[in-house]
């Protein structure tokens, strides 16, 4: 018999399922883990992920509740039953962009990853659903400009780590990454449903490489992360992104607390 959740996360809210985990279930006891070898997905039914990592605050979330972030979740599987192509930059383990192709046979993806630790993981997820032929997989990070940058990997438990490190001689660096610009790696001419990014503080830079791809009115809805902290170090000005996009026409809204050190957005084209 497969393994399923404790009845006490079954039976509550989505609302209240990660703050249980976090209170309860962190880190994952014992006789919970083999949840980590297939988590069933609360957003995309019939889905699942058996590329998780022990001790990763996003895979045991997954595992245990069915979802990580769960307003994105809502907003991007809402997004992705009226169809079309999403774009996921920090794609991670491929959790959102399960989400996207899940939903609709004729949806497609372009994941986007930078750390060598997640890609073999994120293949994994993707091609165990049969998902392959739908699904594009890029490992490299997307940025402002061609090149490479230092980039730190974080501990080997935690998959959403991951970021640049602008001095490459930080004692921080544990290896360079390649660097390419959004709009190199996305050439058609084909609408962007959704481009979904996070990838720990550089999102503005992202934004930059993909101006393009603005420029042409080629995205719909972006989803986005401002990691004040590590912005900082990466020398990104708060109101960037913010005032790059309404350039393009987006209204820009804060998804929780504009004043919080890390802020969630949605832009959509006025």
């Amino acid at each position: 018999m497969m393994l399923k959740p404790p009845s006490q996360i079954r039976v509550l809210p989505d609302r209240l399922k990660q703050a249980a985990y976090y209170l309860l279930y962190k880190p994952l006891p014992a006789r919970l883990k083999p949840l980590l070898e297939n988590a069933t997905l609360r957003f995309a039914p019939g889905v699942g992920m058996p590329a998780l990592v022990e001790g990763d605050i996003i895979s045991e979330s997954i595992a245990l509740t069915g979802f990580y972030e769960l307003k994105l979740s809502r907003r991007i599987a809402r997004a992705a039953a009226q169809g079309g192509r999403f774009v996921d930059v920090g794609a991670n383990l491929g959790y959102f962009s399960l989400l996207w192709l899940a939903a609709r046979p004729d949806n497609t993806c372009i994941c986007v990853e930078a750390s060598p630790r997640n890609l073999p993981r994120l293949k994994k997820n993707i091609e165990s659903n049969g998902f392959q032929d739908r699904c594009r997989i890029e490992g490299v990070a997307a940025g402002r400009e061609r090149g490479s940058i230092g980039f730190e990997l974080g501990p080997e438990t935690q998959t959403g780590w991951g970021c640049f490190v602008f001095d490459k001689t930080s004692s921080s660096v544990d290896i360079e990454v390649d660097v390419v610009r959004l709009d190199e790696i996305i050439r058609d001419d084909d609408a962007i449903s959704v481009l979904k990014i996070d990838t720990e503080g550089a999102d503005t830079w992202v934004l930059h490489g993909c101006e393009g791809l603005l420029r042409k009115a080629q995205v719909c809805t972006i989803f986005y992360e401002q990691f004040k902290d590590r912005s900082k170090h990466l020398g990104i000005d708060d109101k960037d992104a913010e005032q790059l996009l309404q350039s393009y026409g987006f209204r820009v809204r804060a998804m929780g607390d504009p004043n919080a050190s890390v802020v969630e957005y949605t832009a959509v084209r006025s």
